[in-house]
């Protein structure tokens, strides 16, 4: 089991979350910076592109959010944050 109490802990969780945060900013970002040869690929005009990140992402943060969020009430949020982060 680790240690919440030693030094170092604060900054392993912190390492952990900053490492996944840029996974998590390069896996949005990543559609821009492809959109060009996506589009040639697909065949798809700017808003047919455009339909494919916008509304999935606002669509999911926002159904997701409140019972996501019970879910960490009930459960603990170290539980929900580490199982999201191993997801």
């Amino acid at each position: 089991m680790i240690d919440r109490e030693r030094p170092g802990y604060p900054r392993l969780v912190l390492a952990m979350l900053l490492l996944v945060y840029a996974f998590n900013f390069l896996d949005r970002q990543i559609l821009g910076i492809l959109a060009k040869p996506i589009q040639a690929e697909l065949n798809l005009n700017d808003a047919q592109f455009g339909l494919i990140g916008g509304p999935p992402f606002a669509i999911l943060y926002s159904v997701l959010g409140v019972p996501f969020a019970l879910l960490a009430d009930r459960v603990g949020k170290a539980r929900v944050i580490a199982t999201a982060l191993i997801v």
